[in-house]
């Protein structure tokens, strides 16, 4: 037997999880900017340590947050999708190779899809 799906309720854990940590990282990427901007230091080698913290370091780290906080979301939405496929009458859903059904749940657990081999 195939299993397709996933268990929503973890998905839907762990995707909180992961935004959370994409929530952090901005958090920590303001920190570090401001440890710079608020040194004791004037002159071009401060210029010139900003300039490289706005113009790389900073971009980076605000696109790897933008992309982590992106997983979390598109696996909530998996984790809907699931709950939708799943939510088919009766607890029955096509399985997608043969067309044949089984219910889901058992034995594979919630939120699964079942496929005999022919």
């Amino acid at each position: 037997m195939t299993f397709l799906g996933m268990n929503p309720t973890e998905a839907r854990r762990a995707a909180q999880q992961i935004t959370d940590y994409g929530q952090k990282l901005d958090g920590y990427t303001d920190a570090l900017r401001h440890l710079l901007i608020d040194l004791d230091w004037r002159g071009p080698d401060r210029d010139t340590v900003i300039e490289r913290w706005d113009r790389h370091i900073d971009t980076q780290l605000r696109l790897l947050s933008s992309n982590v906080l992106g997983i979390g979301e598109s696996l909530d939405h998996h984790a809907a999708e699931q709950e939708a496929a799943s939510a088919g009458p009766d607890g029955f859903v096509p399985a997608p190779s043969t067309g044949r059904i089984r219910r889901v749940g058992a034995p594979s657990g919630p939120g699964s899809v079942g496929v005999s081999p022919q």
